[in-house]
């Protein structure tokens, strides 16, 4: 059977409060997702997305091609590639609903 010194060790190593003083325990690395230049784009600025265009997947991340909502008529200035990782942020239901046109539309691979 155990001893109580046994246990003891058991019950301190299973039960880690967090106040012992192991040195060599590895923090997590905060992962930066954010680059500097992410503001810039219109949507960050308050720009309202009239729609998504489509998808550029040349260079090492996505990027819609989308429309604003303030152009009479679609101008190279209104068009705009945002990567993305910011669309889901500023606007998540319209980057589904084009997910989703895409598969009901059979455009999906």
């Amino acid at each position: 059977m155990f001893t109580s010194h046994t246990l003891q060790s058991i019950s301190e190593d299973v039960f880690d409060t967090g106040t012992s003083s192991d040195e060599t325990a590895v923090k997590p690395a905060k992962v930066r997702t954010e680059k500097p230049d992410d503001m810039n784009y219109g949507v960050c600025k308050g720009r309202k997305i009239s729609r998504i265009l489509g998808l550029n997947t040349k260079g090492s991340e996505l990027r819609v091609l989308v429309v604003y909502s303030d152009s009479k008529k679609v101008h190279k200035k209104d068009a705009e590639l945002i990567p993305s990782r910011i669309l889901r942020h500023y606007a998540p239901q319209m980057i589904i609903d084009y997910y989703e046109s895409l598969i009901t539309n059979g455009n999906a691979q």
